[in-house]
């Protein structure tokens, strides 16, 4: 495929709000290639996130699960280590859902995000996301990507401050910015 065609494929598949993450995103092999893609760039930003799921020098391979791969999914991305032992990368969009459609639609996608959103869509994220995992995994990680206009890391540490999320089985949950009008390229926010 020429460089022409490739570009042209990319835009027709790739929504037009809060995109950062999601090239791709209309084609299921895509975007699960996507997610390794993000994962990779997620991994290079986030000590905590290493710390975790382990150092390269720990790693024996780094596995894109999902539908198109013939593994089961959760999690999105499975990294299995030289010790033998498993960790699990499920990895979902801090997006608002309405903004897409109404992007998509021509209208305006604005979204004013409150303490009640915020932790309402992660709150019911986290949870629909932790009822689907059918192995046992030494190392459990949910992993947002965010590329919502004025959401950026400090505007959620300010409006989650004084709230808690309800996180059970997983060992790590962390909000990765994308370099929008609000965040820093590498920014994150670790909500446990």
């Amino acid at each position: 495929m020429e460089l022409e065609e490739q570009l042209d494929y990319l835009f027709k598949n790739t929504r037009s709000h809060a995109s950062y993450f999601s090239i791709g995103d209309k084609d299921r092999k895509q975007r699960e290639y996507s997610e390794l893609h993000n994962f990779l760039e997620a991994y290079d930003s986030i000590p905590e996130l290493r710390g975790i799921l382990g150092g390269k020098d720990e790693i024996l391979s780094v596995v894109t699960r999902g539908r198109s791969f013939a593994l089961p999914d959760p999690p999105d991305i499975e990294i299995r280590r030289i010790d033998g032992s498993r960790a699990g990368l499920e990895i979902s969009e801090l997006v608002d859902e309405r903004s897409i459609s109404k992007s998509e639609k021509g209208e305006d996608p604005f979204v004013d995000w409150d303490q009640k959103k915020l932790v309402d869509l992660l709150d019911s994220r986290i949870e629909r996301k932790d009822k689907k995992w059918s192995e046992d995994f030494e190392a459990k990680v949910l992993l947002f990507l965010c590329d919502e206009p004025f959401l950026g890391e400090s505007e959620v540490r300010d409006l989650i401050s004084d709230h808690s999320i309800s996180i059970t089985h997983f060992d790590s949950v962390i909000i990765f910015f994308s370099p929008n009008i609000n965040a820093e390229t590498g920014e994150y926010f670790i909500l446990k």
